[in-house]
């Protein structure tokens, strides 16, 4: 005869065995929609992913800032060009490289960051914000 103690144990058991040992989790309505158009917009054009279904077009400026200044390791003039920071080729592009992985994944969908010597931080910041 089973106690009543080790039916609960059971029970217990059986509802973590469900759930993977997860607790449940809450998501907003929102993100369940946004989810949705992502999903009904991969099945329309079959390789867009997640991300990009739900991607912005730019930044705010302040975010933008960040960005790029997060980028560069420390604030700098917003007239100072990138030549200047970075003489050779390979360290500008890798810095636009910083700042293009960068705003993707704080959502823009394709940035397009300038990355001549002559461009300006300013125009790097413009280029990724609204």
């Amino acid at each position: 005869m089973a106690t009543k103690k080790s039916a609960d144990k059971k029970a217990t058991k059986k509802a973590a065995k469900k759930t993977n040992g997860a607790p449940k989790r809450s998501v907003s309505p929102e993100l369940l929609e946004a989810a949705k158009t992502a999903r009904a917009r991969k099945k329309e054009i079959g390789h867009f992913t997640l991300m990009t279904a739900l991607s912005v077009p730019c930044l705010p400026v302040d975010q933008a800032t960040g960005i790029v200044f997060g980028c560069l390791g420390k604030p700098v003039r917003l007239d100072q060009t990138l030549g200047q920071l970075f003489p050779l080729a390979t360290a500008r592009g890798g810095f636009c490289r910083c700042v293009s992985t960068a705003a993707r994944q704080a959502g823009v969908g394709d940035p397009q960051v300038p990355c001549q010597a002559t461009t300006t931080v300013g125009e790097v910041i413009q280029s990724i914000s609204c």
